[in-house]
């Protein structure tokens, strides 16, 4: 919490979502701040849930072998590139 609290980012966050049957992601988030902590437990042991916030975030999709790319960088407010 502290790095980032000081204005540092993460650098690169994959969130990995997968269509099924395939095994690439198509979904990345850049640049990741860390909004919130959180630890605590359950019945099933020790949770933690954590929070982020992003300036930049790109997508890749394939529809009927056609793949369709694109992003967006909420600090300079333009379409990003691959």
């Amino acid at each position: 919490m502290r790095f980032s609290a000081n204005g540092n980012s993460i650098g690169t966050l994959t969130i990995r979502l997968f269509e099924p049957g395939t095994t690439n992601a198509y979904a990345t988030y850049m640049r990741a701040f860390v909004t919130c902590a959180i630890f605590g437990t359950s019945a099933a042991g020790v949770v933690e849930t954590m929070g982020f916030k992003f300036s930049e975030s790109r997508s890749q999709v394939t529809v009927g072998g056609t793949t369709y790319q694109t992003g967006w960088d909420t600090v300079r407010q333009r379409v990003c590139t691959f």
